[in-house]
């Protein structure tokens, strides 16, 4: 008895074979179709080079920039952000981070350091110089130089700062103290002969003031300087009290 060896019949011959055949077909018009219409519209090339985004991070805001151009990317500088550690101009943020890979000409936004905050000038009114430095120099300026001027407080005490209290100071900024000298110097008016209120406002326009008014009894109308001390002419502080003898008459 001999048997037949069966074969199967070509996949193309078969019903489900030729439906197949159409499907894949479609399928490789279709890619075709869609690689011819993505060539129209993007006449470039399809594959882009990407590398890898450089550190520029502390790197002087030019040579940050220029490291980027070689690298082949595009630049966006964005305002500057203060830093208590990395020096004016220099990179202190970039964004993408360093080692992101982005495509040629991929844009990465950098921002230089416009240096360390500013410090607020401390109120140093009422203190003594020596008090004074020490203030400054725990807040980080430093005094610059000292004005003396005449006023009515204790000689050496600080009566204002340039830049005054409160205003804004670079780090290590120069602060300029104005201390009283102590009272201005001036000869003591004459007043004598004169009635006690013209003397008083004498003295007060000469920026001296009235001290101790004692009586004493003279051929004189009631209340005319008698005695002055200091006495006319004498070189002293202003605000120096000026005491008067003035006359009384006699009670007959």
């Amino acid at each position: 008895m001999r048997f037949r060896r069966h074969t199967a019949p070509p996949l193309l011959s078969t019903v489900g074979g030729r439906r197949l055949a159409r499907q894949l077909a479609v399928i490789v018009a279709a890619g075709l179709l869609g690689f011819a219409a993505t060539l129209w519209l993007n006449p470039g090339p399809l594959l882009s080079s990407d590398s890898a985004v450089p550190r520029v991070l502390d790197l002087p805001r030019a040579d940050a920039e220029r490291r980027l151009a070689e690298a082949g990317f595009r630049v966006r500088l964005e305002s500057a952000e203060p830093s208590p550690s990395t020096p004016r101009d220099a990179v202190v943020w970039q964004d993408p981070p360093p080692g992101v890979v982005l495509p040629d000409g991929g844009v990465v936004r950098i921002a230089p350091s416009a240096g360390p905050p500013p410090l607020l000038v401390p109120d140093l009114a009422g203190l003594d110089e020596a008090d004074a430095r020490k203030v400054v120099g725990a807040a980080g300026l430093v005094v610059g130089g000292v004005d003396s001027v005449p006023a009515t407080a204790p000689r050496g005490v600080v009566l204002s700062s340039t830049p005054a209290a409160g205003a804004p100071i670079a780090p290590r900024g120069e602060l300029v103290l104005t201390v009283s000298g102590g009272p201005a110097e001036a000869a003591v008016p004459d007043v004598l002969g004169l009635a006690l209120p013209e003397a008083r406002l004498r003295l007060a326009r000469a920026g001296f003031r009235l001290g101790t008014v004692s009586r004493e009894v003279a051929d004189q109308p009631d209340g005319i300087v008698l005695d002055q001390q200091p006495v006319p002419g004498t070189v002293s502080p202003q605000e120096t009290p000026v005491n008067l003898v003035v006359s009384q008459r006699a009670i007959p």
